[in-house]
């Protein structure tokens, strides 16, 4: 977070990831807040939004979009989905 502060007085471009472990937890402290660009897997993007295993990433962009939108209105969102690709 701290990283993410510094960045952000400098007026560089903040990047992050989260393992499915800790997406929830990086909500919680408002991470995404302070984040231009997120790059997340299938598995942590439904962490994430608490969605349930083997929904299509397709299915599942719509609500990390949203969750995501209300905490970074501008925010980026990569979620890539292994050898099926990745959405933005």
């Amino acid at each position: 977070l701290a990283l993410l502060d510094l960045a952000t007085e400098l007026g560089f471009l903040r990047v992050a990831s989260v393992v499915s472990g800790e997406a929830r937890e990086a909500l919680a402290l408002e991470l995404f807040r302070r984040t231009d660009l997120v790059s997340i897997n299938q598995h942590e993007a439904r962490a994430l939004v608490g969605a349930p295993a083997g929904l299509p990433v397709a299915d599942l962009l719509p609500a990390v979009t949203k969750l995501l939108t209300l905490e970074q209105p501008r925010i980026e969102i990569a979620v890539t989905a292994g050898p099926d690709g990745a959405r933005w």
